[in-house]
């Protein structure tokens, strides 16, 4: 785990955490009802349930469950009608008569089965208390519970055997996987629908499959997901007595498993990206798990644009900036000052030093015989991240083609307000590739021609061809290119300086290309030489 990520997951992990005062304020009601109910003899033992109970529930604190062990010299009443009634007015009794909560309230928004409920003024969490008996074998840690409804004290309870069961998993794991089912149930804030089926319980269930060891937050989070989507198919109780997914229909089941299918994904992908040397993409593919609570880095827009332009990297399928290889060179812009300066795109065929899969984006010359077809693809998704309103269609009957479309902005550059673009990029049939910028009109460009054609200078024919776009690099790597270009022009509007290493205006002289000048950019000459 790099120092960044690592820092990230302990910002989180810190506001996760129940307020201090708050837990201390639940404690402490706890112990004075524990001593009323002691003083007036109905209580033998009595424990903390629920996520509070077994410390995974997350701020704020809503409710307090305790399970209150009745006497056992009350045991021979429990079958005796409205005793489950009794137990819950005779706790209402004790507390009023010894007035250690004034102005408390009882089941102030309903009657609940199981739990006489406690409002306390001054205080945010309600207090749920539970009667219970001891079963006719103590030893085996179940508990007849009280329902007053059915005015009986048959439903069995194994609260005490979970609670046991999670400590010593939470101990196995060094300390940390009480942590990490808080940080898994945060994930279902991102989807309230999912969130509404998925009961606190299912995610510790599925964590106490997934963590059985201590294991960095990173992959104890793939861990879960991955194990909710293997268990989650079908029938499955977990840490509970009953199935805890009975109730979803199959509609509700295949949106639940695509979740956390797509949180695995997700989890997958920021790991690779930490793993690649990307810490801050990273980050950025964690709040996509976690949303805005996980901490962001103080890197900006810009300053990634800048890194990428000069060592190269990709943009993700999920439209993440890294610069772990991928589909996007490094580049230096460049941009002609006379018409006879003006050039297309290199035609040149040298292989990409990028491990492609075979037939996995349209190349150029997919482009050419079909682009009505390769709009398609790309209006899907399958091509680039981001591509919407995309036409393809054939110009000057058939000697070139069009592809258009919008680019939208990448998240972290839509957080700061960055527009979609929309370009147009024109291919002959003699591989000449033009570039425009459609949107946007009066805006300034500072690697566009000033004349016509008013095409992107997208980089010097020239200059080195680890640097350079060709042509047997594909469609995806072009709108890439494109992409990052018409983002740093944004951003050198914004900013007032180009996000990378730029070349002069015009040829140079004699026809020596300008070196390089960053070390970055020089080292990254070798990774992406050909």
């Amino acid at each position: 785990m790099t120092d960044k990520v690592f820092d990230a997951f302990k910002a989180f992990d810190k506001k996760l955490k129940l307020d201090p005062a708050v837990t201390q304020q639940a404690r402490d009601v706890a112990a004075d009802l524990e001593q009323c109910l002691r003083d007036a003899g109905l209580l033998q033992s009595r424990l903390l349930q629920g996520s509070f109970g077994r410390k995974t529930m997350r701020p704020p604190l809503k409710d307090v469950d305790m399970v209150v062990v009745l006497p056992d010299r009350l045991a021979e009443h429990r079958t005796e009608p409205g005793m489950s009634q009794w137990a819950m007015d005779e706790f209402r009794k004790a507390i009023v008569a010894a007035n250690i909560l004034p102005g408390v309230a009882f089941d102030v928004d309903e009657e609940h089965a199981h739990a006489l409920q406690l409002t306390i003024p001054g205080l945010d969490f309600t207090v749920d208390l539970v009667p219970a008996f001891e079963t006719e074998s103590p030893d085996d840690g179940w508990l007849y519970i009280a329902d007053r409804e059915k005015d009986q004290w048959t439903k069995l309870s194994d609260v005490r055997l979970l609670r046991d069961k999670v400590a010593a998993r939470n101990q196995d794991c060094g300390g940390v996987w009480v942590n990490q089912v808080r940080q898994a149930k945060h994930s279902l804030d991102r989807d309230a629908e999912v969130k509404g089926l998925v009961c606190g319980l299912l995610v510790e269930s599925i964590a106490y499959e997934a963590v059985t060891k201590k294991m960095a937050p990173q992959q104890a989070m793939v861990a879960i997901f991955t194990v909710a989507v293997d268990k989650l198919s079908g029938w499955y109780a977990g840490l509970a007595q009953d199935d805890l997914t009975g109730k979803w229909s199959g509609a509700e089941r295949a949106q639940v498993l695509r979740f956390f299918a797509e949180n695995r994904h997700k989890a997958v992908e920021a790991v690779r990206l930490e793993n690649a040397g990307d810490p801050v993409a990273a980050v950025h593919a964690w709040r996509d798990v976690f949303g805005d609570l996980f901490p962001q880095t103080d890197v900006s827009f810009a300053e990634r644009l800048k890194t990428i332009g000069q060592v190269g990297g990709a943009v993700t399928a999920d439209g993440l900036l890294t610069t772990a290889a991928g589909n996007a060179r490094p580049a230096r812009p460049w941009r002609a000052v006379a018409v006879d300066e003006v050039s297309t795109l290199p035609t040149t065929s040298l292989a990409s030093t990028r491990s492609k899969v075979e037939a996995s984006a349209p190349s150029m010359d997919d482009l050419l015989a079909d682009p009505a077809r390769v709009a398609k693809d790309v209006a899907s998704g399958a091509v680039v991240w981001g591509a919407a309103n995309v036409v393809g269609r054939p110009l000057s009957n058939g000697l070139a083609v069009k592809l258009e479309l919008d680019l939208l902005p990448l998240p972290e550059a839509a957080a700061e307000g960055y527009p979609a673009e929309r370009v147009r990029v024109v291919v002959t049939r003699e591989r000449k590739v033009m570039v425009y910028p459609v949107s946007g009109r009066g805006r300034t460009w500072r690697h566009r021609n000033d004349f016509d054609p008013r095409m992107l200078c997208l980089q010097y024919p020239g200059d080195d061809p680890a640097l350079l776009w060709l042509w047997d690099d594909g469609l995806e790597d072009l709108l890439t290119r494109v992409r990052l270009h018409v983002l740093s022009e944004e951003a050198f509007r914004r900013e007032g300086q180009w996000p990378g290493e730029e070349l002069p205006h015009g040829n140079p002289q004699n026809g020596v290309v300008w070196p390089v000048a960053n070390q970055a950019m020089r080292d990254a000459l070798k990774k992406w030489s050909r």
